[in-house]
């Protein structure tokens, strides 16, 4: 079977959205796990803005005309992001997702690292990535939910602004290694991003607390903070990759009433800070 690697375009939405739908959905049938995309739509949702940002590189697979596979860079920081990467359920077992890793690495063979989230039930996407030259670097879980307790009065939840960006930025650093500021930006574009002041001074952010977001605090307290001001200022629930070496923000997590919703595996390709601070990351990384 001839497969063939190509950018992909905006034409390529609905069919790159099907194959994410319909891969994922196989993964989480086999592992009777939840799937990160529920239904065809979010995943064509989620695809098109992939597409169409310009800090993201996207390839499909191609047989016959018939896009068989797609995969994502996220290049809009110093450290890249794999993801997703799927392989249409009759197509798999045929080295696609192989040949989609390796034009992303090719691709980003100049940067830092390369990170993705690895659904840790997924033993063949495990044994891929770590044959590409990947490393797990931290178990982790998807968590979900509403917390019970209300906000702590004595910190400043609020929504993140401009002029915030050079602090969160440095808060970043600080607690990651390296700056998102780029992520930052387009979180402000594209999200409703949030702050926790204390002392008039940011000690925790979070770009999202759903798909997309990442979030740093200074410690597990100014996360709690931000989390339960987040929570009460809307109606979603939400929805944090937590890494298990966290462990008392973990318990944290389970006596607010958040629950496991599956169990992953952040991998990296190339340097690794290990963070400090309290964080908590996307799907994508």
């Amino acid at each position: 079977m001839d497969v063939t690697i190509r950018q992909a375009t905006t034409d390529d939405t609905d069919r790159c959205g099907s194959v994410i739908y319909l891969a994922f959905k196989g993964i989480a049938d086999r592992y009777q796990v939840p799937s990160f995309f529920p239904t065809q739509e979010f995943a064509a949702e989620v695809t098109g803005s992939l597409i169409a940002n310009p800090s993201v590189f996207g390839v499909v697979a191609e047989s016959d005309s018939q896009i068989v596979g797609a995969n994502f860079l996220d290049e809009s920081d110093i450290i890249r992001k794999i993801g997703p990467t799927a392989v249409h359920p009759d197509f798999q077992s045929r080295k696609i997702g192989r040949k989609l890793m390796e034009a992303l690495l090719e691709r980003g063979r100049e940067a830092v690292s390369i990170r993705l989230i690895q659904e840790a039930s997924n033993t063949t996407s495990l044994s891929l990535y770590a044959s590409v030259g990947f490393d797990v670097k931290e178990p982790a879980v998807l968590i979900g939910g509403k917390p019970k307790s209300k906000p702590d009065p004595t910190i400043e939840i609020r929504p993140l602004q401009e002029s915030d960006l050079e602090e969160c930025a440095a808060l970043c650093k600080q607690v990651y290694g390296f700056e998102r500021f780029q992520e930052l930006q387009q979180a402000i574009e594209h999200f409703s991003p949030f702050v926790a002041v204390r002392q008039n001074s940011i000690v925790a952010y979070a770009t999202a607390t759903n798909f997309f977001g990442h979030g740093v605090a200074k410690n597990d307290a100014d996360m709690q903070a931000l989390l339960l001001g987040i929570a009460a200022a809307g109606d979603d629930p939400l929805s944090l990759i937590v890494p298990l070496c966290q462990a008392s923000f973990f318990r944290w997590c389970l006596g607010e009433g958040l629950r496991v919703i599956n169990t992953v595996n952040i991998m990296a390709l190339g340097e690794y800070f290990e963070p400090q601070g309290c964080y908590f990351s996307s799907v994508a990384y």
